[in-house]
């Protein structure tokens, strides 16, 4: 199942809940989007994901960010 399909329906009306200024860790982001961990990972080497934020030496993500690249990434697919 891809991204896109992922956050349709109840999923997308879930990830609505959460503040858009979270500051969230990769583990959070992989939960909150349905996916491992290594996924978000990837995403990040390839340069492919969401922007991040480094806070000594650890990857975190802004929720509103990383809203706007799920908004861009379904345009794009479109």
């Amino acid at each position: 199942m891809d991204m896109v399909n992922k956050r349709r329906g109840s999923h997308t009306r879930r990830m609505a809940k959460y503040d858009p200024d979270d500051i969230i860790s990769s583990a959070e982001l992989a939960k909150r989007l349905g996916v491992h961990e290594r996924t978000v990972r990837r995403w990040r080497n390839e340069g492919t994901g969401p922007p991040v934020l480094w806070a000594g030496g650890v990857a975190r993500y802004r929720w509103g960010e990383v809203l706007e690249w799920l908004r861009r990434e379904d345009r794009e697919k479109e």
